[in-house]
């Protein structure tokens, strides 16, 4: 990574605490100020563009929004066909309309989500494979980053 010099003017009591830092990490006053700012300003997301785009929303949402985000789903109904058809095609192997009622439902799997979190933030996008479980990771480490307790989103 190409590297700048900044120089910058600190007020002594900041100067000082940023020093404390940089003396308890065993780093200098550049490092821990270096380190602070990466903390502060993340570089930028290595996520496809799309995929960046359909998280980047959520961490505005409140954390009920994010819940709603996490837990996202099917139905009961659906979901138990679901299971059923992905266990036949284990079994012994799936018709051409198994299969394509099995891609059916995991695309509007894939759509329940997204829309729940869309929604919970006003904007709409296309569904895309991997996005719903990425929307639902993110929203769980928000609501962790946030303190809460994210072992079992499905139970709260």
């Amino acid at each position: 990574m190409a590297m700048q010099t900044l120089t910058i003017a600190l007020p002594d009591d900041l100067h000082e605490k940023l020093r404390d830092r940089a003396r308890s990490s065993q780093h200098s006053v550049e490092e821990a100020l270096t380190d602070l700012l990466i903390d502060a300003l993340p570089l930028e997301s290595t996520l496809p563009r799309d995929l960046d785009a359909a998280i980047a929303p959520l961490a505005l949402l409140n954390d009920d929004a994010l819940w709603h985000a996490a837990r996202g789903g099917l139905p009961a109904d659906v979901a138990s066909e679901l299971e059923g058809l992905h266990l036949q095609q284990q079994r012994a192997g799936s018709s051409a309309r198994e299969s394509a009622r099995e891609a059916l439902l995991l695309r509007q799997y894939e759509r329940t989500v997204l829309v729940r979190a869309e929604a919970a933030h006003g904007r709409q996008t296309e569904s895309a494979p991997g996005r719903t479980i990425l929307v639902r990771a993110e929203a769980a480490r928000l609501l962790h980053e946030r303190g809460q307790d994210v072992s079992a989103p499905l139970h709260r």
